[in-house]
């Protein structure tokens, strides 16, 4: 229901919302207060050295993998296993980035250079993936809205039991709930 108070955007980096006849902002700095990700810093430089890649380990070196099989693969991990303790530490920060801070549709290919970015582990740690998560949501929810209230009022009039909208949404938009 907040979707359908989403109000005429000042800026693109900002939601505002009309809750009880008051006008409220959510920006990146609530984004950042609520989820308790890092909001500062560049992408860092990526090594080149891969020798033990995740890519090599659990997806036949292949970088074009979506996340229903990111999914699967961490769903099939099992924990004591021989050999690096960390490979599972970076599927799993692999599978949290991607399928909660920058949730798609479960069909949808990852970025190859994110599966890169996961081994080299502390530069994957030190990336901004807040404002990645934060640009998605916003981007998408507003994109999601552009004439959403009057077709679903249009909807409401000519059929009186239309009670609601389905939406799919990208980013971490769950953030809103707080």
């Amino acid at each position: 229901m907040l979707l359908l108070r989403l109000v005429h955007q000042q800026f693109t980096d900002e939601l505002w919302f009309c809750v009880r006849g008051k006008l409220l902002k959510f920006t990146f700095n609530d984004f950042v207060c609520i989820t308790g990700q890092l909001s500062t810093g560049e992408r860092p430089e990526l090594s080149t050295d891969q020798k033990d890649c995740i890519a090599k380990k659990f997806f036949h070196g292949r970088t074009n993998i979506t996340f229903q099989q990111l999914k699967n693969r961490m769903e099939d991990y099992k924990a004591p296993r021989r050999g690096d303790p960390l490979q599972g530490v970076k599927l799993a920060s692999l599978y949290y980035t991607l399928c909660v801070l920058l949730s798609r549709d479960k069909r949808t290919k990852i970025n190859p250079d994110f599966v890169k970015w996961v081994d080299d582990f502390q530069s994957f740690k030190k990336y901004p993936w807040a404002m990645e998560s934060y640009n998605l949501t916003v981007t998408h929810m507003k994109s999601l809205m552009v004439g959403q209230p009057k077709c679903f009022n249009e909807n409401k009039a000519g059929d009186p039991l239309y009670e609601k909208v389905k939406y799919t949404m990208y980013g971490f938009p769950h953030v809103l709930h707080v």
